[in-house]
């Protein structure tokens, strides 16, 4: 008697998918040694023969040539391994209760109970033409009780490229049990650890205490002793259904001019606009499709900088796609499809009321003068500092403030602080000359700029300098000249 199968959980991939695409559309190139470079001049897929002669993802497409100069370099189409992998995508949700998105061009899901193991094959076979007829791509396809031995047979078991492997309930670990340790999710050090204790296998690994596994190599090998015990708990998560608008539009006859292609897409995207503005929504990705007679279809996708819903923001975006879809040949029908939808993000308030600004700065004002009477001399302004620095005294200071019933009547502008100083020259250096002695200045500590609260507009300059005396003196300048604001010894 057969086992039957349990409820499984399938696992589907699409092996080397930018290569599989670009392949798919250029069969002439179909048995040669083939690089596929993005669009910074970087290999994101190669050929096997490529592969096993030197050539590495992710290394510049230059570089890649001189291992391989015979190699054919094709550009990588990520909008055509989109469509592929939401075509694997929707293929499996025909069958599938919850579909789990993964890597592009791998998803995991989730299937009902067979009546028999014959069922499951046939169910995986007719599973891998459908995904063959609507993407023109291989598949391979893996069912088993847990999620980690399904996405391990799938990617290892020769089977799974042709009818599909199913490891049966209860066969997990003794399937899992040659492969090598390092397919296990554990760290490069804990590897290579097992390896020199002699546990080269998930086998050996699955049979070694989880009480000790835990205590000497912490709760992520423990997480992998569960897979290798095939008892990975893990479920499927099915993706959420994705909001999206679309209009279509068709010509009357074909048409071959830019201008009334780019007319109707404009009124298809007014109209499904004022849909979302109704509903308080915007979108943020844009898919232009074209349509020829024999209804062959070209697409074209852009992800906006910011969600929107006005129409007269995409008009550029709409002329780049329309015209980068256009393959001179004529058109029968457009279509205008909205993704990305989210409700319109609300701005945030302002917390604080404008209109009452000036009563609140005459109370600010009362109060420092209040406080300015019963503690003379030790209130201070904070006043940034107008020089970047990465040290925190710098990026401020505390300058003197005094009440306004101390200042001068308004009719002249008033010191700005206890008595004015001369900065002048002597052979070509700056000096302070205070009191008929000159102290020349070394370095400039901070310079920052301050506007006074008087009745009249007063700018002021600071700066925080070091004498040949040692001294660090703070100037303030304004239309009346330098004057010492405060010594530091």
């Amino acid at each position: 008697m057969r086992a039957e199968p349990r409820a499984g959980i399938g696992c589907a991939w699409m092996p080397h998918l930018p290569l599989s695409v670009v392949l798919r559309d250029r069969p002439e190139c179909e048995g040669k040694p083939v690089i596929v470079g993005d669009e910074g001049e970087v290999v994101v897929d190669a050929s096997p023969e490529c592969l096993a002669s030197g050539v590495r993802l992710g290394r510049p497409v230059r570089e890649a040539r001189e291992y391989r100069p015979d190699a054919v370099c094709l550009p990588q189409d990520p909008e055509g391994e989109r469509r592929a992998h939401e075509g694997l995508l929707e293929a499996i949700e025909v069958i599938a209760p919850r579909v789990e998105e993964e890597d592009p061009g791998r998803t995991c899901f989730e299937l009902e109970p067979p009546a028999a193991l014959e069922d499951a094959r046939w169910m995986l076979s007719w599973l891998r033409e459908l995904v063959r007829e609507r993407v023109g791509l291989p598949v391979r396809l893996a069912l088993a009780p847990d999620r980690f031995t399904a996405r391990t047979a799938c990617e290892r078991d020769p089977e799974a490229a042709k009818g599909g492997r199913i490891v049966l309930e209860g066969e997990e670990a003794e399937y899992l049990s040659p492969l090598p340790v390092g397919i296990l999710p554990l760290p490069p050090r804990a590897v290579e650890r097992l390896r020199l204790l002699g546990i080269t296998t998930v086998g050996r690994f699955a049979r070694l205490p989880r009480e000790g596994v835990a205590r000497r190599f912490g709760r992520e090998a423990v997480e992998a002793h569960w897979m290798a015990c095939g008892e990975d708990s893990r479920p499927v998560v099915g993706r959420v259904p994705q909001d999206t608008r679309s209009a279509r539009w068709a010509f009357d006859s074909s048409v071959e001019t830019t201008e009334p292609i780019l007319a109707a897409t404009q009124r298809l995207l007014e109209r499904l606009c004022a849909e979302l503005r109704t509903e308080g929504k915007t979108f943020r990705r844009l898919r232009i499709t074209l349509e020829d007679e024999v209804r062959q279809v070209t697409e074209r996708t852009a992800e906006l900088r910011v969600p929107t819903v006005e129409p007269a923001a995409c008009v550029t975006t709409v002329r780049a796609l329309v015209e980068g879809a256009g393959g001179g040949s004529p058109v029968a029908a457009v279509s205008v499809e909205l993704a990305s939808i989210a409700p319109i993000a609300v701005g945030q308030p302002s917390l604080f009321d404008t209109s009452g600004r000036q009563e609140r700065r005459e109370r600010l004002r009362e109060a420092a003068r209040e406080i300015g009477r019963r503690y003379p001399a030790r209130l201070r302004r904070v006043s940034p500092s107008e020089v970047p620095t990465l040290l925190d005294e710098h990026r401020f200071a505390l300058l003197p403030y005094e009440p306004d019933d101390r200042r001068p009547a308004p009719s002249g502008i008033p010191p700005a602080s206890q008595h004015g100083v001369l900065v002048g020259r002597r052979n070509g250096r700056p000096y302070l000359v205070e009191g008929g002695h000159w102290d020349e200045l070394l370095t400039v500590c901070g310079c920052w700029r301050a506007e006074e609260w008087w009745p009249e507009e007063v700018e002021r300059v600071y700066w925080r300098v070091r004498t040949r005396s040692g001294r660090i003196v703070t100037l303030s300048r304004d239309g009346m000249g330098f004057r010492l604001i405060e010594v530091l010894d």
